[in-house]
């Protein structure tokens, strides 16, 4: 029942009209310590629409002879978990939500290349993103004020992923992601709407097991 240090890193972003990203996307990874995945992002009049996706993963390795399933758990704490929406006459909405996704990838386990061919590379076989827990999910119309400031809030993240046996000739490995994903959005032709959300998800080394 082993616990893993994220060693891999990812983030995406897309944003279109008036925004704001404060800071960089980069997942914070402190080896032996607490990873830091968040972003700080705003949507603003007369039309805003921002998303981003933070991630810090690790390789779960090879299944061990006689698993079927693959369990990943991933516990921290927004340290900060702040939105805010304001309308008057627009449209607004902020959203964060925390998730895990489950790569397959599959290598020939026996290569006997001929000489001077390449090394075939890994496949991704499968690609599952599981069900997210939701952080906040907060809109606005017409009038409306909304501040949240939820700062120290725990959070706990859930995967599981069936794993099979493969032919002998190939190997297959896995590689667990733990995502947070937030988009703010506003639209304010007819009046006046804004949007911020910033999350900061702290969380020590996730668990993991094959079972």
């Amino acid at each position: 029942m082993p616990f893993a240090q994220p060693t891999l890193s990812a983030a995406s972003g897309a944003r279109q009209g008036v925004t704001t990203l404060l800071g960089s996307l980069g997942p914070i990874i402190s080896s032996g310590f607490e990873t830091r995945i968040g972003a700080d992002i705003g949507a603003f009049p007369l039309l805003g629409v921002i998303g981003t996706t933070v991630s810090a993963g690790f390789n779960a390795g090879t299944p061990p002879r006689g698993a079927s399933m693959l369990v990943v758990t991933v516990a921290g704490a927004a340290t900060t978990s702040r939105a805010s929406i304001v309308t008057a006459g627009g449209y607004c909405r902020a959203h964060a939500e925390l998730s895990i996704t489950i790569e397959e990838w599959v290598e020939p386990a026996l290569i006997l290349p001929r000489r001077g061919a390449p090394t075939p590379p890994p496949k991704l076989m499968n690609r599952v993103t599981f069900n997210p827990t939701k952080i906040f999910d907060d809109w606005g119309a017409v009038l409306s004020y909304q501040l949240r400031i939820d700062d120290g809030t725990p959070f706990v993240s859930v995967a599981g992923m069936p794993v099979s046996p493969l032919k002998p000739i190939w190997s297959n490995s896995f590689v667990c992601w733990v995502n947070l994903v937030q988009s703010a959005e506003c639209e304010a032709v007819s009046g006046f709407a804004e949007a911020v959300s910033n999350v900061q998800y702290d969380f020590p080394p996730p668990f993991f097991a094959f079972l």
